[in-house]
């Protein structure tokens, strides 16, 4: 009944009074999309870090016990890039916008800034994430003394999880955050208009 009543209403209203209501469904159809990505990333940052705490110790103590020499520099680098993955997630929050403390347009602006620096950290993640994290799995895999048969089992997961992640990413970006960036574009166009 009250979803017929504001359809009446807004038949009846006058042209200038539509556009106010289509600029309030447009917001808030935006601040709903953005609410659900937030949440997206959080829970992305505490799947990447809660690992990536815990494996630094882990890998430490591997690296300074195994008697390997490609493990033991397979292991070191798998501590240096998660130490790097957390500063990297860590920065990212220096970025996100502040509920809009002045107006919402510029609060717009600062959201599309974080969005596109979060699909440009997904869009370069083969760089940053996936080659350094495999190079350190294959030499710590490489270092062990097995057969080939399993050794080309591990590299093949290892690899295969790699394309995975990447492929996941590229997902992210095309379904998650372009659609995001291209209604914050429309929106602030309606603004300034």
């Amino acid at each position: 009944m009250i979803e017929q009543e504001l359809i009446n209403i807004w038949k009846y209203s006058s042209k200038q009074e539509q556009v106010k209501f289509d600029k309030s469904k447009l917001l808030i159809d935006l601040q709903t999309n953005l609410d659900k990505i937030e949440k997206s990333l959080k829970s992305r940052d505490r799947r990447e870090l809660i690992p990536a705490i815990v494996m630094i110790p882990v890998f430490g103590f591997i690296a300074f016990f195994i008697p390997f020499i490609l493990s033991k520099i397979g292991a070191a680098l798998i501590v240096l890039w998660c130490i790097y993955l957390i500063i990297r997630i860590k920065n990212l929050k220096k970025y996100k916008p502040i509920v809009p403390s002045e107006t919402y347009l510029n609060y717009l602006y600062k959201t599309r800034e974080y969005f596109l620096i979060q699909k440009k950290m997904l869009d370069t993640s083969l760089y940053w994430y996936i080659l350094p994290c495999l190079t350190g799995v294959l030499l710590f895999l490489i270092g062990f003394n097995m057969s080939y048969e399993r050794l080309t089992v591990n590299i093949i997961g290892t690899i295969g999880l790699g394309a995975i992640i990447y492929i996941m990413n590229k997902r992210a970006v095309k379904k998650e955050f372009d659609p995001v960036i291209n209604k914050i574009d429309e929106i602030i166009n309606v603004l300034n208009e």
